[in-house]
């Protein structure tokens, strides 16, 4: 077990009383990981869930299948949580490792699916997230990748947009393949979305500085607290 004072300094137990984080910390152990050591690896039983103390992780996903190597990166920091969205399956799909030099929390699934979701206030931070992951895998589903890109775009909009004559000029020069490692889709799909884009006059691109139609922007992208939520 682990002092009940480290998980009180953790975002994720906000809320929590005295008595509920010593009843927590029993079922909690630290871990230290070097850089780059690998945490779980996809296909492994999936035992555990985790809570970082202190440096940063990168889950991946790689699909082998597609033409070109594609891969799922989230990089997930310190106070944040992973491996929730997997404690109900019987392997892990994702592979972990340490970005940084890490300290973890480990908290063995049984024990986290037993005491921790049995807290109100932790069940329900559980729960929307997981809801959130099920609403960017729906617009993705559905979409052929233009919601996706609309979201990019609309995120890109609120950090170094300016507004003039109903169109949006990002301060901010990007590349395609940079969007399409982003948005996991492969470079010539994200082409082809621009190509269609452009002929629809919805974007245009002034030596690599995007220029959007406001009214487009706004009709697409319907779910904002989606757009907000998501990190690239």
């Amino acid at each position: 077990m682990i002092d009940w004072h480290i998980l009180e300094a953790n975002p994720f137990f906000q809320g929590c009383t005295e008595e509920q984080l010593r009843g927590l910390a029993r079922h909690c152990r630290q871990h230290y990981y070097r850089k780059w050591e690998q945490i779980h690896e996809a296909g492994s039983p999936s035992e555990k869930v985790y809570i970082i103390l202190k440096g940063e992780v990168v889950v991946q996903i790689e699909d082998a299948h597609r033409r070109e190597p594609a891969y799922l990166d989230v990089v997930v920091f310190t106070g944040e949580l992973f491996g929730f969205g997997e404690m109900m399956l019987k392997h892990f799909y994702t592979n972990a490792l340490a970005r940084t030099e890490c300290a973890l929390v480990e908290i063995a699934k049984e024990d986290f699916i037993q005491h921790f979701m049995s807290v109100p206030r932790l069940r329900d931070w559980v729960l929307t997230s997981l809801s959130e992951l099920l609403r960017i895998f729906i617009s993705k589903a559905t979409s052929g990748g233009t919601n996706e890109l609309a979201l990019y775009l609309y995120r890109l909009g609120q950090e170094s947009g300016k507004v003039s004559n109903g169109k949006i000029y990002i301060q901010k020069k990007v590349r395609q393949a940079e969007i399409a490692a982003a948005l996991n889709l492969s470079r010539e799909h994200v082409t082809r979305l621009f190509a269609r884009l452009r002929t629809e006059k919805n974007v245009q691109f002034n030596r690599g500085f995007p220029i959007i139609d406001q009214k487009w922007l706004e009709r697409v992208v319907k779910d904002k607290d989606l757009a907000a939520s998501i990190r690239y």
